[in-house]
């Protein structure tokens, strides 16, 4: 199996794809991204979405064609245009909204996702269970499991080797009862704690140090590899399938506040989602499902550089244990800020780890597609 191709041009350096959970830079990126939002689309009204010339397009198309993402739509397989049509649902409740434009011209023959040669591998890491995924291009999955691993009760070292066993597990699993001639292309790890841009992992549930889990996993898979932490990876799973951001826009801001046994909160910028440094890791005793201890959380994430945040998604079995914390959480907020607002709710925990786990599995090719080679 190889390793993501190297790319050469005569003219220009491209954009740097940037860093685990980076919205797409790329314009092959973004039509990707834009193919997979709203199914089967034309090349002018790809160019129409992602803001790129007709040529730009033309080339992105052509390149994305040669490695076995794209295809021109079989006769009677065009998908139905619209929201995420085919794609992966966002996590959070109280998302409504027609994002198709209308057609630009005359159409032209549609392009669609090609999913069916290869997987993209996703692992959810929890203190006491880890969720293994494979989806397919859309986001699809194909086949799951959870295992019992207390990885805070072993060495880190064991640990990443039961990670890996369980990743070939999956794979067994799924050449068995699907099709054997599909492999891996891409792998992503979500891990709780904080996740450097080189891969290491600050984890204190785990009692994990400084683990480059990224080394450790390349020693056993060649292919792109995408390590994130958990609670940007809750609100990438809610913007993968979003409109675009303008990079030159100071267009208002999605956060997530998370609050479960750690806490965190992440935002979303068009160069990539920051952690809320402010927020600290764990709750003062006595104050993990207090109300107002929350709303203070909130306040933070307000008050952070990265905004102006008007949209919270809030997760955690702190805020979705009790049916009213939720909706006292976002009055008193809204009590203390004169701001328009809006909150939404990621209302289980299978609904987090499953979303975490496909939004890091798809991570290396939404970011990147040229650089991951399909087997």
């Amino acid at each position: 199996m190889t390793g993501p191709r190297t790319r050469t041009t005569g003219r220009f350096t491209p954009p740097d794809p940037g860093p685990v959970f980076t919205p797409p830079r790329l314009p092959a990126a973004r039509c990707l991204h834009a193919l997979r939002r709203l199914g089967a689309l034309p090349q002018r009204d790809i160019a129409a979405h992602t803001r790129l010339s007709a040529a730009t397009v033309s080339r992105a198309i052509r390149s994305l064609t040669d490695a076995g993402f794209v295809e021109p739509c079989p006769e009677g397989r065009a998908e139905s245009r619209g929201a995420g049509a085919g794609a992966a649902p966002g996590l959070a409740d109280d998302v409504a909204e027609d994002l198709a434009a209308p057609p630009l011209g005359r159409p032209s023959q549609p392009l669609c996702l090609s999913t069916g040669t290869y997987y993209l591998g996703g692992v959810a890491i929890g203190t006491r269970n880890t969720y293994f995924a494979l989806y397919d291009l859309r986001g699809r999955t194909i086949v799951d499991t959870y295992i019992a691993l207390d990885l805070s009760s072993i060495p880190p070292a064991e640990a990443t080797q039961h990670v890996v066993a369980g990743v070939h597990r999956l794979l067994t699993l799924a050449r068995e009862h699907h099709d054997p001639s599909l492999s891996l292309a891409a792998l992503g790890v979500s891990t709780p704690g904080l996740v450097s841009i080189g891969g290491s992992v600050d984890a204190a549930h785990l009692h994990w140090e400084r683990l480059n889990l990224r080394e450790q996993l390349s020693a056993h898979f060649t292919v792109p590899l995408s390590i994130g932490a958990a609670v940007p990876a809750i609100l990438a799973a809610e913007l993968q399938n979003s409109p675009l951001p303008d990079q030159h826009s100071a267009e208002e801001r999605t956060a997530v506040f998370y609050a479960d046994d750690s806490l965190g909160a992440a935002i979303a910028h068009p160069e990539g989602l920051h952690s809320v440094a402010s927020i600290p890791t764990l709750a003062p005793p006595g104050r993990a499902e207090d109300v107002e201890f929350l709303a203070d959380m909130v306040d933070l994430i307000l008050d952070a550089p990265e905004g102006p945040v008007r949209t919270i998604v809030l997760a955690g079995q702190h805020i979705t244990h009790d049916a009213r914390v939720p909706h006292r959480i976002a009055a008193e907020v809204r009590r203390r800020h004169a701001l328009p607002l809006t909150f939404r709710l990621i209302p289980t925990h299978e609904e987090i780890v499953r979303g975490i786990a496909r939004a890091v599995a798809t991570d290396s090719v939404l970011r990147d597609p040229l650089g991951v080679s399909i087997p």
